[in-house]
């Protein structure tokens, strides 16, 4: 019996970030293994599928009972990392003691990808800025909206001028569930959210839904020290762009099907072919009540 069967399920938030970081982590990599809490590894695996699941060779652990996880072998910190391009550390509070513990297994050419720290900075890294810039960008807007009104397609937009930042939900629940449990600090995380999503013209882009805003005013009101006065600026001069959906029954319906899938975005065919199934068999369901 696996003894990680009563891990908690995912949240929804949770399961779709750590889908997007598979899907590009599956792009760029041939051959992975998970290291770290096999109860955080447990839940990194709930949100995979067999094509992510294909790319990882296994989980390396210091000491577990435990020979397989959902399929995928576990080995001790002695095994070689011969032909690994990757390790993904799972870990929760103690996760910069696995990143040191994962360097020291992988060597210097293995590259290092954290779940909790680079899950925030996951956006930008799939936009191509890599790194921060050590500028602090000039002009802010935000885009303040909520679920379903259309708002990934006008993010996209943005981006795509590449003058008017890279826009996206950074402040979401998984960024303050990883302060909470002290992963990572408010004062570390935002300068480097703030310089790294800007574009050249130095303008950044944040979008905020509603539930997401208490989150954003705590990161704000926490910082300290000579970062403050720069983000206070920044944040009292921004530019604030209201994003709503007229019709309010089909905004609720287009909610509670992505819910009821899982899926709340479609990039390609494969993925819409087998939504439009599913739709299909919940909107017989939904009418039959």
């Amino acid at each position: 019996m696996n003894k990680l069967i009563d891990t908690p399920e995912l949240m929804i938030d949770e399961r779709l970030l750590f889908t997007s970081m598979l899907d590009y982590i599956l792009l760029r990599y041939n051959k992975i293994v998970l290291l770290g809490d096999l109860s955080r590894v447990k839940g990194f695996l709930q949100a995979s599928t067999p094509y992510h699941r294909s790319i990882i060779a296994y989980i390396v652990s210091e000491r577990s009972d435990e020979k397989t996880v959902l399929n995928i072998p576990v080995k001790g910190i002695d095994a070689k990392p011969d032909g690994i391009d990757l390790v993904v550390v799972c870990a929760d509070r103690n996760e910069k003691e696995y990143i040191n513990k994962a360097r020291l297994w992988g060597g210097s050419s293995i590259g290092i990808f954290a779940l909790g720290r680079d899950s925030v900075m996951l956006g930008a890294i799939r936009e191509g800025e890599s790194l921060p810039k050590d500028d602090w960008p000039t002009r802010m807007y935000i885009i303040c909206t909520l679920q379903r009104t259309g708002s990934t397609m006008l993010v996209s937009m943005l981006r795509r001028t590449k003058v008017l930042g890279i826009p996206g939900e950074r402040f979401t629940t998984l960024l303050k569930r990883n302060v909470d449990k002290k992963i990572i600090s408010y004062d570390e995380i935002l300068p480097e959210v703030f310089k790294r999503y800007q574009t050249s013209n130095g303008i950044l882009g944040l979008k905020i839904h509603g539930y997401q805003y208490p989150i954003f005013e705590e990161a704000i009101d926490s910082i300290r020290g000579k970062d403050k006065e720069i983000i206070d600026n920044l944040t009292k001069n921004a530019s604030y762009i209201f994003l709503a959906r007229q019709n309010l029954y089909e905004q609720s319906v287009s909610l509670w099907r992505a819910r009821q899938t899982g899926t709340f975005h479609m990039f390609n065919k494969a993925k819409s072919d087998n939504l439009i199934t599913i739709l299909k068999k919940i909107n017989v369901g939904f009418l039959e009540k």
